[in-house]
């Protein structure tokens, strides 16, 4: 595919939405969880934390000492926008001396400008440029919430990762189902009751 979440996002459309007749499970962020370097992670900063939030609201900062990418921060709240617009089109990325550091290993054969966008010293490489301005920090949030829905029902609360990835959401992940009394499970069973992040999506994601 393209190295984003576009082309699930066609397939699910296409097949259309159908209703289910139980209401939608949520897990409710009670209060905060955080993990960080000193939680034996590989200490070059990193951290996520999830937090109490009446909808879902993902926010992220990334720092690559890279010309091109260089410092990155978006806060997305689902309440005042929708996954599709905000980052389900946004693509992975690597370093240029990454890939080929990799090819050496024989690994990712598969990795071309057609599936990430790949950027050198000084410029993104791929002819037709970047989606987003901040296309980079956009798939990053993308990740992470990939990441929260591995935990099986969709997240109210706000998730934070600075310069983190998919190894420190796992700890984040980890550390929630840990702590049983941060969290729990709700239902709405009017929609025009649950959070607008969730019922203002026209079914897609409160109806799954």
């Amino acid at each position: 595919m393209d190295g984003s979440a576009a082309t699930f996002v066609f397939l699910v459309q296409s097949a259309g939405i159908e209703a289910q007749s139980a209401a939608k499970k949520f897990i409710r962020i009670k209060k905060p969880i955080r993990v960080s370097g000193a939680d034996g992670l590989n200490d070059y900063g990193q951290r996520v934390e999830l937090l109490p939030h009446s909808g879902f609201k993902v926010s992220h900062t990334i720092i690559y000492d890279n010309a091109v990418i260089k410092e990155q921060h978006a806060s997305i709240d689902f309440a005042n926008t929708d996954f599709i617009k905000a980052v389900s089109r946004a693509r992975t990325f690597g370093l240029m001396q990454e890939f080929e550091q990799l090819r050496e290993m024989n690994l990712v054969q598969g990795g071309s400008l057609d599936n990430a966008i790949v950027v050198d010293e000084y410029r993104v490489l791929n002819a037709d440029g970047l989606r987003h301005d901040d296309e980079f920090v956009r798939h990053k949030i993308l990740d992470a919430i990939g990441d929260l829905y591995l935990l099986g029902h969709s997240i109210l609360g706000e998730f934070v990762g600075y310069k983190s990835g998919h190894t420190e959401n796992h700890a984040l992940r980890t550390a929630l189902l840990a702590q049983p009394d941060a969290w729990d499970v709700i239902t709405f069973s009017d929609r025009q009751k649950a959070p607008s992040a969730y019922a203002n999506l026209g079914g897609l994601d409160y109806a799954s």
